[in-house]
């Protein structure tokens, strides 16, 4: 089982090659050696950029294989794979050759009433890599694989490597990419979002490994910092190599490099929101009523609230808002991306207006918003807070044309801290010129 935070945990360095491809195609990952073999194969298959909806499994040439579905007791647990039959155990306790039967070989069967058997903890990297002399075998196989044949299952071998001095550091990730070079040959669903695995966009495969194996995140970050929540509670409904290819697009157009900000543009597109907010201040407030769409704006984005038909500015949003223009930003973005006021696909509609904001004219993979679409989050006809109130404030941001589009270059920025969330750093663009 993983090792916990207070004890020192091996690190080792694996080269994992992809056989029978056309060019020399191989990874190096360095990853946490008390960790189970399901992070080692999570690794590999974001290493490739595999999709991952397939099954995968490790073995040797002298050993039955196991892990995911093939454990013949059902269970998930990464094992080596149960024998269906006495003859499958070999001498010394292990699981041998045994029966080569396709149940057995593949680990599909299920035995609905196995009988007593203990069951054995996970094993460890480490102790896999120990046992069978350093090398192993891994094979993936994509879900039409699996349905038609096994011809285009994918096999890899696992070679064990450098090994790091233990550490207990809680922010150090369970598994980096070290190296690597060749792309992989996709066909059918592998082919389905592009690709995922090309080792010369090093950033974005680097940032996708600190996604998935990143410390615990009570370790990582700030809560304030920006991470990719406001996006993947929009898409949960997306499969997640389709949320990994959005995230890879939106990487490579420079999601994580800090914005230039135009500060005097923010003042001035900030400046009728903290004039609202200085009116409402006193104990009169503003008249509901006559406040009008900014009224309702602002008060959907919790930022002022009705007393006896008055709007009055909350307390927190006048400390820390009013006198600070890119705060207030800041906020608007996070408020219009992650308001609890949307249902169902609202949230849909105004991720996909962040990407518009944050990519213009370049081109993203977007095969993640058909599919939270097609999950089933629909009906949003009545949502308080959706893309006509979103564009609204855009264009009193002076971000968006009349018709929509990007009309400033903090639109970028804007949209990305719509999509991340949090407050960043940013670099003022009277510096950066």
């Amino acid at each position: 089982m993983p090792a916990s935070d207070t004890l020192p945990r091996p690190r080792i360095t694996v080269r994992v090659e992809l056989l029978d491809a056309d060019e020399p195609t191989w990874r190096e990952i360095a990853v946490d050696a008390s960790r189970g073999l399901a992070t080692l194969a999570d690794a590999i298959l974001l290493a490739f950029g595999w999709t991952g909806t397939g099954s995968w499994r490790f073995g040797t040439r002298h050993t039955p294989w196991w892990g995911r579905e093939a454990d013949a007791w059902g269970r998930r647990m990464l094992t080596p794979a149960r024998p269906h039959h006495p003859e499958a155990v070999d001498d010394y306790g292990g699981y041998g050759e045994g029966c080569q039967c396709s149940s057995c070989r593949y680990g599909t069967a299920y035995d609905p009433d196995p009988g007593p058997a203990r069951v054995e903890p996970e094993w460890t990297i480490d102790h896999v890599i120990d046992r069978f002399g350093g090398t192993l075998e891994f094979e993936y196989r994509s879900r039409d694989a699996r349905l038609a044949s096994t011809a285009d299952a994918r096999h890899h071998r696992i070679t064990a490597g450098v090994r790091d001095g233990a550490t207990t550091d809680a922010s150090e990730p369970a598994a980096v990419l070290v190296d690597g070079a060749g792309t992989v040959p996709r066909s059918g669903s592998e082919a389905e979002f592009g690709e995922l695995g090309d080792p010369t966009r090093r950033a974005a495969l680097q940032h996708e490994f600190a996604v998935r194996f990143g410390p615990d995140p009570r370790h990582a970050r700030p809560a304030s910092a920006p991470g990719w929540e406001p996006l993947d509670q929009a898409i949960h409904g997306a499969s997640a190599a389709a949320r990994r290819a959005l995230r890879m697009d939106l990487v490579e157009l420079g999601a994580l490099d800090p914005p230039v900000l135009d500060v005097e543009e923010v003042e001035r597109g900030t400046a009728q929101i903290r004039a609202f907010l200085r009116a409402a201040e006193g104990p009169d407030g503003i008249d509901a009523e006559a406040a009008g769409e900014l009224g309702d704006d602002l008060k959907a984005m919790h930022l002022v609230r009705t007393q006896r038909g008055r709007l009055l500015t909350l307390v927190a949003a006048r400390d820390r808002f009013v006198a600070d223009p890119v705060a207030l930003w800041y906020e608007v973005a996070q408020q219009l991306m992650g308001s609890a006021a949307y249902r169902g696909g609202a949230a849909i509609d105004v991720a996909e207006r962040a990407v518009d904001l944050a990519c213009g004219d370049h081109p993203v993979r977007r095969f993640a918003f058909d599919q939270a679409r097609a999950s089933g989050r629909m009906g949003y006809a009545s949502s308080e807070f959706g893309r006509t109130r979103v564009d609204r404030m855009l264009a009193r941001l002076g971000l968006v044309d009349a018709d929509g589009g990007p009309d400033h270059p903090n639109a970028r920025a804007f949209g990305f801290a719509m999509l991340r969330g949090g407050v960043g750093s940013y670099i003022p663009a009277a510096i950066a010129r």
